[in-house]
């Protein structure tokens, strides 16, 4: 971890094991230099603080190595632009079966959860990019706008409100619980 992203054990991020895998052997090499090799690999579930969640976010924006990938990208072997997860090793564990792939990855939790007192399950908040648009809230797939004194909270994080009124609109958004994700990541 430390290595490809930078993280930090224990300051960014704690793990427990997952799964272990199948040996996996591959012919690895070129030309006429060719050695079969076999893998014993061990897959971890990671749990990342709030200091490892924001170091990743930025980290991903700076270094073009590193690509989220969703779990339909796992599955299907490869992003809508073409990236590649090189995870054969975990393909043949499922010997190939890409939906019990899919379920064992829906089940894991995620990887980072906020501290939020109020966290209904299956309700989000979606903050346009675009501030004419209006803040939506409400059981995933049924948000509605929200009403113009919350909708301001868009301007908050975009443009210019006095510090009081900035005061009270991050409290509104801290007691609807923000999703922590990119809604369209969220399952349904």
């Amino acid at each position: 971890m430390r290595e490809e992203t930078g993280l930090i054990f224990d300051e960014h991020y704690t793990f427990t094991p997952w799964r272990t895998l199948k040996p996996y052997r591959q012919v690895q090499g070129s030309a006429p230099n060719h050695a079969l090799t076999e893998y014993y690999l061990y897959i971890s579930q990671i749990d990342l603080t709030l200091e490892g969640y924001l170091y990743l976010q930025q980290k991903i924006q700076s270094d073009e190595r590193l690509v989220w990938f969703s779990i339909e990208d796992m599955v299907r072997g490869n992003t809508v632009d073409g990236k590649i997860p090189f995870i054969n090793a975990l393909y043949d564990d499922f010997s190939g079966d890409r939906e019990a792939l899919r379920t064992e990855l829906i089940n894991l939790s995620d990887s980072f959860s906020s501290g939020y007192r109020f966290q209904p399950k299956k309700y989000g908040v979606t903050l346009p990019i675009d501030c004419q648009n209006p803040v939506q809230a409400g059981v995933l797939g049924k948000d509605k706008p929200l009403e113009r004194g919350v909708a301001i909270f868009a301007k908050a994080c975009f443009g210019h409100p006095s510090p009081s009124k900035r005061q009270k609109l991050n409290a509104t958004a801290n007691a609807f619980g923000a999703p922590i994700r990119p809604r369209h990541l969220v399952p349904t």
